[in-house]
This record gives structure tokens, C-alpha cells and sequence, in this order.
């Protein structure tokens, strides 16, 4: 049956880059398979018509890859440490660019950001023209309220003003798993070190150099009058120097991304 060698192909990677991928991946490529038919008012090769079910044999290939794929390893969250560690390292170097750097790991910490919507966004080729490989609006800097007794505080104030702030709110415009118009919140509780002052810091950056609120937060960084952005690599690079400073190895963390459960 086409639908279950297809199946295969893509288990196999026979249509990327010739590795292996999981059972998530074949079962987004069937419902990819079975939407494009659908729209066209076409039966599912895959699916029965009612209830949503796999068909025999594509069901049975399935469960066979689910077999195959290894058990989940659960990932240890980072303490607090780190990217407090990592802001500690980014002043202390002193350009815009750490800094820039770590206060974007205070704020992605603390909002419980993905890279993809506060680093610089990533593009990609397609059919000749460069576009975002990702449906994820980054957060702008308009994205960003604060507030301070219960009252909206201006993104122009001074960066006195604005640490004064005991809270922030980043609006959510189009993320990839279709939220639109939320808000995220978060009140100060941590002083300098927290996500509120650190929000606080980038915003004032960018409009004190005369940037616009337009601009996305991860591209406030001018250094000698040239606007640059921060890359996900540099925040990586930053937090695994976090990690080693502080020898989390030895609590099961180590700063490669993955865990260390004793022995070799």
C-alpha cells in the first residue's frame, strides 16, 4: 500500500537528510497527507472517514515505529542560578551585546520564552526568496507595557523610571501555536536580577539610541551606532559558561544540554 511505503520513507528520513526521526514525525507527515486530499474533497488514504482512525495497516506501522523510537529522557530544568549567573557575566564583560544577552536569558526565563520569540528570527530559501522558517512574530518592543502601582508607566520614561516598575506585561502578536492578543505577566520580585528590570533595561536601550518601538526586542543592541542582533547561538554560548561557572555537572546537569546520571 503507497500510504504505509510512504509511511517508511519518512521514518527513514528518505525525503530530509538521512536520519532517523521519531514517530511524531510520520504522524505529522500523515496528517499533512490526509489534510491536502481533504481539502480537495478526497477520502484520506490513511484515516477511516469516521471517528479519525488510522486504517489497518497504516495503524499497525505506526505502532511498530512507536517500538522503535527510544524512551523519552526527561530533561532537569536549570535553577535560577544560571541565568543569574549569566547576567552576572554579561555586566561584567560590559558591551552592549552581553548585556543585551543577558538580560534576554533573565526575561526568557522568567516568561517562559522559546528561542524563536525573543532571538534573532531564523530564514530560510524558498523557491528563491528568504523568508522566516518559522510562523513565530518575534516580540517587538511595542509588545512591551509596564506598570507601576497598578498604572500604565510610559516606555519613554527614564531608565530610573522604568526599574521602578513592579510590573510588565509582553503581548503576544503571532505565535506558531496560534495564540494571538494575550498577554504574558510577571510582577517584580527579584530587583535588578528579575525579568521586569531587565525588560526595563533593553526597552530604554532601544529608545534611548534612538531606535523604534517597532524594532524586535532581540535587535536593541547598538553598538559604535550600529543596531545588531542577538542569535540563539549567543545565548546558548552564555548559558553553558553559566553552567560550567558553577559546576552543575555535579548536580546532573552539564553544560552540553544533557544530563549526567552517574558513571561514565
Amino acid at each position: 500500500m503507497l500510504i504505509t511505503a510512504f509511511a517508511a520513507r519518512v521514518q527513514t528520513r528518505a525525503y530530509g537528510r538521512g536520519d532517523q526521526v521519531g514517530i511524531q514525525m510520520v504522524t505529522k507527515a500523515l496528517v499533512a497527507i490526509s489534510k491536502t486530499c481533504q481539502l480537495v474533497g478526497k477520502q484520506s488514504p490513511a484515516r477511516y472517514t469516521n471517528g479519525g482512525k488510522y486504517i489497518l495497516p497504516v495503524e499497525r506501522i505506526v505502532e511498530g515505529f512507536k517500538r522503535q523510537d527510544p524512551p523519552a529522557i526527561p530533561q532537569m530544568a536549570i535553577p535560577i542560578d544560571v541565568p543569574e549567573a549569566v547576567l552576572a557575566l554579561a555586566y561584567a564583560v560590559g558591551t552592549n551585546t552581553t548585556e543585551a544577552a543577558g538580560d534576554l536569558t533573565i526575561v526568557a526565563f522568567y516568561y517562559l520564552l522559546r528561542s524563536g520569540e525573543y532571538t534573532k528570527p531564523r530564514k530560510v530559501k524558498w523557491n528563491g526568496i528568504t523568508v522566516r522558517a518559522t510562523r513565530t512574530v518575534q516580540f517587538k518592543v511595542k509588545d512591551v507595557g509596564f506598570w507601576k502601582d497598578g498604572k500604565i508607566l510610559p516606555r519613554q520614561s527614564s531608565l530610573s523610571d522604568l526599574l521602578q516598575a513592579d510590573a510588565a506585561t509582553m503581548k503576544i502578536t503571532n505565535q506558531k501555536n496560534g495564540r494571538t492578543g494575550q498577554t504574558l505577566h510577571h510582577e517584580e520580585s527579584t530587583g535588578p536580577n528579575g525579568a521586569v528590570a531587565a525588560l526595563a533595561r533593553k526597552t530604554h536601550h532601544t529608545l534611548s539610541n534612538v531606535g523604534s518601538e517597532n524594532q524586535l526586542i532581540c535587535e536593541d543592541v547598538c553598538e559604535d551606532e550600529v543596531w545588531t542582533s542577538v542569535t540563539s547561538t549567543e545565548i546558548v554560548h552564555a548559558v553553558r559558561q553559566a553552567a560550567k561557572l558553577l559546576n552543575l555537572q555535579e548536580k546532573g546537569i552539564v553544560p552540553n544540554g544533557t544530563e549526567n546520571h552517574g558513571g561514565n
